[in-house]
């Protein structure tokens, strides 16, 4: 680790990965996200629709294997509501993972306390010699397990607190590689590191530094953050915390909706946050001038799509599914005079090819913009990532793993499994 990072990891009270040098034959039980999404092809065959949260778990995993250390990776996938859903195993991820591990990949089955959990083993030997009676004891330096979906377990979502020591009997070193579910308060995320020593993984600390710096009263001016999509309340929070540090919050979706709403404009039959209505108005009373949203939206109905100034009369039964032309121009200029640009949230409905046309344009702005020394741009959010699909994430310079751990992070939020990483640090 550079000199800078320590000092970065330091502030942040933070044991990094990078500080673990002696786990040399010793089991670390690694906390990954492999939530990828789904595509079930046939009844009984489903395959990963895309693998960026794996391939971000690289990073360390090449670092402990580089160590020889005997890896334990756990995580989830979708929500089975603590009952196991053959459609939610994690043997689509164990399968590409020894693609890119070039490993063969075994099926075995472990017991933890009183439950039987499926694993499997990647390793390093493409014959293993100890298969007969494998399990996790049995591991060598360089292997590698994943365990099956943990919130098949209702024990996980409730952290509950013995399913959390059993899962760390089985290793000496715990780490959180999982900033998408640090805002979670569940036995893999805050549950292992009260029985077991804890480091912050490679990618979670580097999404922790530049959201840090992000919040930073020397961010970059212009600083833009763009806001569009649902989940009002955390958004608004995040205004709330960086509205004094901003220049200028451009707003798309439903946020745009809400906010107009708030200043008194026809909205029509539009999706609004009622309850945020008031924490809407307060933000505008106050920073009115900071707060842009369209003035021209696409409106639709079943059968068509047209473009109206904000203001008009919106006819019955449409709706606001875009923001127009001329809003995005207008919001391009500002975003080509800004150095610091955050985006969270589509500026319409992505699920129409029609209506979808200024959240793809703006993604091919940012782009274009990421690629200038001068510009940073930082997006996160599970649309917001969906939608930048069709462009290389390398042409971005930085994606957040997390949808509502960044949201939260921006807000001002304390992260429950940050701070369990922190508590950590100051008990050793």
């Amino acid at each position: 680790m550079s000199f800078r990072l320590e000092i970065i990891s330091n502030m942040l009270n933070l044991k990094t990965l990078t500080k673990l040098r002696n786990c040399h034959k010793k089991s670390i039980l690694v906390r990954v996200d492999f939530n990828e999404p789904l595509i079930i092809t046939e009844p009984n065959i489903v395959k990963l629709g895309d693998d960026s949260r794996i391939q971000n778990s690289l990073p360390t995993i090449y670092y402990l294997l580089k160590q020889q250390a005997k890896i334990i990776l756990i995580s989830h996938c979708g929500e089975p509501g603590g009952q196991i859903d053959p459609h939610l195993s994690l043997q689509p991820q164990a399968l590409r993972l020894g693609i890119l591990l070039k490993r063969k990949v075994l099926p075995f089955e472990t017991k933890i306390g009183n439950k039987n959990i499926k694993y499997w083993l990647l390793s390093k030997n493409s014959k293993p010699s100890n298969l007969n009676n494998h399990n996790l004891e049995s591991l060598l330096p360089g292997d590698i397990v994943l365990l099956e979906n943990l919130r098949f377990y209702p024990e996980e979502e409730k952290c509950d607190l013995k399913f959390a020591k059993q899962l760390s009997k089985h290793a000496d070193i715990y780490v959180n590689e999982a900033f998408s579910v640090s805002h979670r308060k569940h036995a893999s995320v805050v549950g292992v590191p009260k029985y077991l020593p804890s480091y912050a993984g490679l990618n979670l600390f580097n999404e922790i530094r530049i959201l840090n710096r992000l919040t930073q009263p020397k961010t970059g001016k212009p600083f833009t953050l763009i806001l569009g999509g649902a989940k009002i309340t955390d958004k608004i929070l995040i205004i709330k915390h960086l509205i004094n540090k901003v220049n200028h919050v451009l707003l798309g979706g439903i946020m745009a909706n809400t906010f107009m709403a708030a200043r008194g404009i026809d909205i029509g039959e539009s999706k609004i946050d009622a309850q945020n209505l008031k924490p809407a108005k307060d933000i505008l009373k106050k920073h009115s001038s900071k707060i842009i949203f369209p003035n021209d939206v696409l409106i639709s109905n079943r059968q068509e799509n047209r473009t109206i100034k904000v203001g008009d009369s919106i006819p019955p039964k449409w709706i606001i599914s875009d923001v127009g032309k001329d809003t995005f121009q207008s919001y391009a200029t500002i975003l080509k005079q800004s150095k610091t640009i955050v985006w969270n949230g589509p500026l319409g409905i992505l699920e129409n090819k029609f209506t979808k046309i200024g959240t793809i344009n703006l993604t091919k702005l940012l782009a274009k913009l990421s690629m200038s020394p001068k510009i940073f741009v930082a997006l996160g959010g599970g649309e917001t990532i969906e939608a930048i699909r069709n462009i290389k994430k390398s042409q971005i310079d930085y994606i957040s793993t997390g949808g509502g751990a960044m949201l939260n992070f921006l807000a001002g939020k304390k992260l429950p499994g940050i701070q369990a990483l922190q508590n950590t640090t100051q008990q050793n």
